[in-house]
């Protein structure tokens, strides 16, 4: 009937086999186990067992749309497709499944945007619904409160601070396991694991460092000026403005660089620093992983 009418989406789902209703201020669940069964059956199997049942007498009244539909159009139909209920509650089943992804993405969303901004943010209806158009390719992008962007690539959603090209200070703590979020948008993951047999990483956002780190309290921050690093093959030290000229990084003031104490660890997605290096003798190491924050 819904379908006849020109429903969207929702209509399309139809009656869900679970949902929760109120009585008396109390919430109950209402499960419907014989949704999927069609009438014949449920009627042949109890007389066949002896079972009474009751027939809502209304139910052959054409004069109402969903019994004209149930008892002259559904059958003109099933003569020429014999499948058609089977492929209509197919049909239903597949959007209700969608409706249920697009809410655990948008749980997912909502709880790293809350650690994104580092507090538990209400957001209303209206934003729900922006979370909604970028997860169903209805919309490209879209500004949540606490500056922060929601915008799908087409392959995934990316949550990204529109702070990105500001020159604020700042710095994170990071916790040894534990992850973190910057003011980019970017996530950073840290692990301890055993260490692998092969120390050498292709992807330049994933290294691996000393567990001499474990016990010490290292925090991202971004460049100062003056900072200055050992990067790994050289006792050396260098100034992190030169190295990030060197690797043709633009926005320099806001690089952000990992750090213990007064030493830079890491410049993050570029170079590693040589005290930091795996040794031969650690069987613990520290993973550190940067990804855009995607869901």
């Amino acid at each position: 009937q819904n379908i006849i009418r020109g429903t969207g989406k929702k209509g399309l789902s139809g009656m869900k086999y679970m949902n929760s209703i109120y009585f008396n201020k109390k919430k109950l669940i209402l499960s419907r186990p014989l949704l999927d069964l069609r009438k014949k059956f449920i009627e042949e199997y109890c007389t066949k067992n002896n079972l009474e049942f009751c027939v809502d007498s209304s139910n052959k009244k054409n004069i109402y749309n969903r019994n004209l539909l149930r008892n002259k159009i559904i059958p003109e139909i099933e003569k020429i497709n014999p499948q058609f209920v089977e492929a209509i509650n197919n049909l239903s089943k597949n959007v209700n499944n969608l409706d249920e992804n697009v809410e655990a993405q948008k749980k997912r969303i909502i709880k790293d945007y809350q650690s994104l901004i580092n507090e538990e943010k209400f957001l209303g209806r209206n934003h729900h619904e922006m979370i909604n158009n970028v997860i169903t390719n209805k919309s490209k992008s879209e500004n949540l409160p606490g500056d922060i962007n929601i915008r799908s690539t087409g392959k995934s959603i990316l949550l990204e601070s529109r702070l990105n090209n500001k020159s604020e200070s700042y710095k994170i703590f990071l916790p040894i396991p534990g992850k973190i979020f910057l003011p980019s948008g970017e996530k950073i993951t840290s692990k301890i694991i055993n260490k692998p047999t092969n120390l050498k990483l292709v992807n330049k956002n994933n290294i691996y460092i000393s567990s001499n780190y474990i016990d010490k309290k290292l925090f991202i921050r971004n460049r100062i000026n003056g900072d200055k690093m050992s990067p790994f093959g050289t006792d050396k030290k260098i100034r992190v403005k030169k190295l990030l000229s060197d690797y043709k990084v633009s926005v320099k003031s806001n690089y952000p660089l990992l750090c213990s104490e007064n030493e830079i660890i890491w410049l993050i997605g570029l170079r590693q620093s040589n005290k930091s290096v795996v040794l031969k003798t650690e069987k613990k190491v520290i993973e550190l992983l940067v990804s855009k924050n995607s869901v």
